[in-house]
């Protein structure tokens, strides 16, 4: 039989329109898919936006944090001129990329197969289950382990970032003392009886802090309802002079508060002021 030109046409164009109508539909149901999972996406990150903001600003202080203290201990290494601090200071740096490297590398190996560019850790099993013995052994959970590798890991890296930093720490303060003898030995007397004019007056004012400090805990522990600051001065320099003076502590305490040198407290009757 032989099939009209018009007929074969209209066979072939209802062929064409069903395969572009398959493709079509496709199209608009991968579109679909694709604007869920955005919508989805969107949703999750608008609703855990407080946590990002946290977590970035949490991140951005660590960073600003550890790089002000490696910029400081180098800054100190090259004022002290400690060639061991500061290849100390370059190896810890190293021991800290190498932590981060290794805690990436973990969270990556929970939700993906292990990677060339992953850190290469050994896999140490242990099998909790073994431990026990008897039936769970033999249960289905007696296969299960646990792999310490990485945790042994880490434990090495923070024993020796612990020695390096110690040693650092070692490092600078002989190269701080020998620069001391340096300046020491260079300086005129006129130098060192300022040095140690300077040192005695530092102790002074070191023991009358600390003195006022005893005679304010003092007074605060005898009147915990103190207001009045002018007797609180008053007691103050009667305790840091050395002589037996009152003051009122407060307007319900009808006695006053003698403070002798060395700390000691008695109370004797007094004129109100």
């Amino acid at each position: 039989r032989m099939i009209d030109k018009q007929e074969l046409i209209n066979a072939l164009a209802f062929e064409e329109h069903k395969l572009r109508s398959i493709e079509r539909d496709e199209l608009m149901r991968s579109l679909v898919i694709k604007t869920c999972i955005a919508a989805f996406v969107v949703g999750v990150v608008v609703w855990t936006w407080p946590i990002w903001t946290q977590l970035y600003d949490m991140v951005s202080v660590n960073i600003v944090v550890y790089t002000d203290r490696k910029t400081l201990e180098m800054r100190r290494c090259l004022e002290t001129q400690s060639v061991l601090g500061g290849v100390g200071i370059f190896l810890m740096l190293l021991l800290d990329l190498l932590q981060a490297w290794l805690t990436v590398s973990v969270l990556l190996s929970w939700v993906m197969v292990r990677k060339w560019y992953f850190f290469p850790t050994p896999s140490i099993s242990i099998q909790p289950a073994q431990l026990m013995g008897g039936p769970i052994a033999q249960g289905p959970l007696g296969g299960y382990g646990v792999n310490i590798g990485p945790m042994l890991i880490t434990w090495l890296l923070r024993f020796l970032y612990s020695r390096l930093e110690r040693m650092v720490g070692q490092a600078l303060l002989q190269s701080q003392k020998r620069q001391q003898k340096q300046r020491r030995a260079n300086e005129t007397p006129a130098e060192k009886a300022a040095r140690k004019a300077a040192k005695r007056k530092r102790k002074q004012e070191q023991r009358e802090a600390q003195a006022q400090a005893q005679a304010l805990a003092l007074a605060q522990a005898l009147a915990p309802g103190i207001h009045d600051s002018l007797a609180f001065a008053f007691l103050l320099e009667q305790g840091n002079s050395g002589n037996c003076g009152c003051a009122i502590i407060s307007s319900s305490y009808s006695s006053s508060l003698c403070l002798l040198d060395g700390g000691c407290q008695q109370h004797v009757p007094c004129n109100i002021r």
